[in-house]
This record gives C-alpha cells, structure tokens and sequence, in this order.
C-alpha cells in the first residue's frame, strides 16, 4: 500500500499531526464527507452524528477510499427532540434545523488524531456509515 502525505486543503491552515497508529484488519472506519471531516480533524466539530448508537472506542475516518485520522467516539446519547438538536448544533456543526434522522444519536468526539499520512482502504460497493479494514 503506497503512503503519501496528507493533502494539506482538507486540513486548513493549521498544521495538527500528531501519530496514528495505521489500521489492523477489522479497524472500524467511519466514513464521513467535507466538511464534516475536516472539522473533527480540526477538534471543531465535538459530537458526530448517525442514525446509530455505534459503540464508544476508536474509528478510523475515512472518505472516498482513504484514511485522512482517527476519533475515540464516547457513549452514544439519543437526540431526541429539535430543541435538544438545535442546542447542540455547536457542537455537531449540522446547520439544519430538524433532525437528519426518525432516530437520531450524538457520539461525543473524546479524542481526534490527524494521519501524518494517508493511508488506503477498500470500500465495499454500496456501504456506508461505517466499514472494516482491509
């Protein structure tokens, strides 16, 4: 698997890196898009949402065949009403005003660590959310 650095545009200005263990076959990966990714890569973004309560422990992030860093997800919380979702939105950096999904959860971001690389993975035709390296 060829490494090479990390674009520097999906990061922005600040130069994070910190060390990242690479991924071990079966590492979960959530796939996430822009701009979502570069804020938990920046720490600006603190809650991630999904219409899962996926377990807490570490998560490789993904995006379009790539692993760009990786986040230690705490206990999954229901959100539950648009007022609960509109007084997180510093946090989750959702701008909509209703909730994204008939069940809604919030993962609290513990800890974000940028690759000081990229590193490749296969996606699975048609899978999303959440794959396993390989």
């Amino acid at each position: 698997m060829t490494q090479t650095p990390a674009p520097r545009e999906l990061f922005g200005s600040r130069p994070l890196r910190s060390h990242m263990e690479s991924p071990k076959r079966g590492d979960r990966i959530l796939v996430v898009k822009l701009p979502y990714l570069d804020m938990l890569l920046s720490g600006e973004k603190s809650l991630e949402v999904r219409c899962h309560p996926y377990k807490p422990g570490k998560y490789y992030l993904g995006r379009k065949k790539t692993i760009y860093g990786s986040v230690v997800l705490g206990a999954a919380m229901p959100i539950r009403s648009v007022e609960q979702w509109n007084q997180l939105r510093g946090q989750h950096c959702v701008p909509d005003t209703t909730l994204p999904y008939k069940s809604t959860f919030g993962l609290p971001v513990l800890k974000y660590t940028v690759a000081a690389r990229r590193i490749g993975y296969q996606h699975p035709r048609g899978a999303i959310g959440i794959v396993k390296y390989r």
